[in-house]
């Protein structure tokens, strides 16, 4: 990113948005150790394996959150200020720091590190932002402090994880509860996360469906009074603009299905997962060392923050690439998969219906316990991938609803007034579930001690079940 300095900060040229003028004390929080390490964390995971120039990072994403979270405020100001209401220069400020520090505390490659671990021993990237932001041992606290007051770094914090609740800040109206309304700001179906991430993600994957009039959304937006409600005040969008929204959601819908959830993505981000898995098998053996953040996971332990900030792809692509030299055959295998892109098997069982791929498993397992190799649970082989994903609801009307203002002064909930699920009954705008599953022939000689003839069954087993191959 080239900058050119001004005498208030820095104007930032961005692919996506154009030039971004950041104020002078937020380029402070982005030169903080905590912030510049998501330079070296990729937006999305593996993508890059599919999508050559899928190489964004967190970093920029943030840097685009805040500038759409910018606008936001500057169109609110404006509609707040004709409700005798004004957004005062602190709740300007937690907005803004609050998405510029959402995603703090992602680790190694995106949502696929914290996957990877049982919940005990990793928790999500939402706690570790805020346990990172309020630490008085970061550098990124201090500065939040000194730049705004003692208190800032707790409330920016609940801003992000939705437990901020000011009610000073409620002057002007009884009810409106401007923390609530910022807060959805950082996080809803409508926030400055998503509007940022989807644009970005389009354009560096390079796909037409992740695009959307980011402007027109922005002018959607409302602030509007629910009498039925306790009076009280939420964020809404005028009814000439559903078809804005619609627009919105169909792009956010694609991505998911043809970008965040596509096979090989989730292929490359179980290979991860199994690596994981043999390093720590080895560790339990004493037959390797690792750093010093994954010997507290591997140990049940809880992990030091300082640790934690040392993690990021180039910590874990550091070890693959030692690890690729291991003579553990199989852990040499999985980083050569991940590293050098040599793919898993796709397996394409018929219909993925679960009495067929129960079939085929038994007959995978039989094949493999000929050669003397029991299989006790072939999710735990190091050979083997399943994966259930499920493709996300266009629109989640169970939660965080989008509430559309319609022309006779009503409110609805945006799945009432929309056309997008005519096509269906609504009740089947439902999340679909469906299993990916892999095998790594290379691991499967290594078990089977080169069984030429195990090998040349499987490989036929897999062509048997294999839904094109059933095609008319």
């Amino acid at each position: 990113m080239d900058s050119l300095t001004t005498p208030k900060g820095k104007v930032i040229r961005d692919p996506v948005h154009g030039d971004i003028f950041i104020d002078y004390k937020f380029i402070q929080i982005i030169d903080t150790p905590e912030f510049q390490r998501l330079r070296r964390i990729r937006q999305l995971s593996t993508a890059d394996k599919l999508f050559p120039s899928a190489l964004h990072t967190r970093f920029s994403h943030s840097i685009g959150t805040y500038h759409v979270m910018k606008q936001i405020i500057n169109h609110f100001k404006k509609i707040l200020s004709n409700m005798n209401k004004e957004i005062t220069e602190r709740e300007e400020n937690l907005a803004l720091t609050a998405a510029l520090l959402h995603d703090l505390g992602h680790g190694p490659f995106s949502h696929a590190f914290e996957e990877i671990f049982p919940k005990t021993k990793l928790q999500n990237h939402v706690q570790w932002t805020t346990d990172i932001i309020k630490s008085e041992h970061t550098v990124i606290n201090k500065r939040l402090k000194d730049l705004f007051d003692e208190k800032f770094p707790e409330d920016v914090s609940g801003l992000i994880n939705k437990s901020f609740n000011n009610k000073s800040i409620n002057n002007g109206f009884e009810k409106i509860d401007l923390a609530a309304i910022i807060s959805s700001l950082v996080s809803s179906q409508l926030d400055a996360d998503r509007m940022d991430y989807l644009l970005r993600d389009a354009f560096h994957t390079g796909v037409n469906y992740g695009d959307f009039d980011l402007s027109r959304m922005i002018s959607s937006l409302r602030i509007n009074i629910d009498e039925l409600k306790e009076n009280k005040y939420f964020v809404c969008v005028l009814e000439k603009y559903k078809s804005t929204i619609e627009e919105y959601l169909l792009s956010r819908y694609q991505m998911h299905k043809e970008i965040y959830f596509h096979h090989f993505k989730i292929e490359m981000e179980q290979v991860l997962t199994k690596i994981i898995m043999r390093v720590y098998e080895l560790y339990k053996e004493e037959k390797i060392t690792s750093e010093s953040a994954l010997i507290s996971i591997f140990g049940g332990k809880n992990i030091e923050i300082e640790d934690y900030l040392l993690l990021d792809d180039v910590s874990i692509l550091s070890l693959l690439k030692k690890w690729k030299n291991h003579n553990d055959e199989i852990l040499a295998i999985l980083c050569s998969s991940f590293l050098d892109r040599k793919k898993f098997s796709r397996v394409n069982i018929l219909n993925n219906k679960s009495e067929i791929v129960d079939e085929f498993q038994e007959k995978l397992i039989n094949i493999m316990e000929q050669d003397g190799y029991k299989i006790g649970d072939l999710d735990k082989e190091y050979f083997w991938i399943s994966k259930s994903i499920k493709n996300k609801k266009i629109y989640k009307d169970d939660e965080e609803i989008i509430w559309i203002l319609r022309d006779d002064g009503l409110i609805k909930n945006f799945s009432e007034e929309t056309d997008l699920f005519k096509t269906k009954e609504k009740q089947e705008q439902k999340e679909v579930y469906k299993k990916l599953f892999y095998i790594n022939l290379d691991i499967v000689k290594n078990i089977a001690n080169d069984n030429q003839e195990s090998i040349k069954e499987i490989e036929r087993l897999i062509k048997m079940y294999d839904l094109r191959n059933h095609i008319e």
